[in-house]
């Protein structure tokens, strides 16, 4: 079911690319991230639509997967609202703790190190390097 919904949303992202694209070369074009994106993603739907079809019917639907889709949905929601009070540092580093934990991971030398240097590493390619306004 999560495959479908990406395929939905990787076909709605190609779509509104290919929409901003409207003179010019594509190097330039405001639509090549997103169509990358976009593109990426629905590779990924299919591997994961693949994946899921590809095996048997007793293993596949279980309620835990369910309630960690909803889970992230909702983190992810949370994470959003957060950008504008907690900024982008703290707001990641929350984010991707608890996403971690969403999935299962109980290591805490993974769960401390990994949001830390993932924001780190976001905030110094972007907001540094390439001097993005990070939120």
């Amino acid at each position: 079911m999560e495959g479908v919904l990406f395929l939905i949303i990787s076909l709605f992202i190609i779509y509104h690319a290919l929409s901003l694209h409207s003179f010019g070369e594509w190097a330039l074009s405001p639509g090549l991230f997103p169509l990358i994106l976009g593109v990426v993603l629905l590779i990924l739907s299919v591997f994961l639509l693949r994946k899921t079809y590809g095996v048997k019917k007793a293993e596949r639907g279980s309620v835990s997967d369910w309630k960690t889709t909803l889970l992230s949905i909702v983190l992810c929601m949370g994470y959003i609202l957060s950008l504008p009070i907690l900024h982008f540092n703290l707001s990641t580093i929350v984010y991707s703790f608890l996403f971690l934990l969403i999935l299962g991971v109980r290591n805490i030398l993974i769960l401390t190190i990994l949001p830390i240097g993932l924001t780190a590493s976001i905030y110094y390619t972007f907001g540094v390097l390439l001097r993005v306004v990070l939120p």
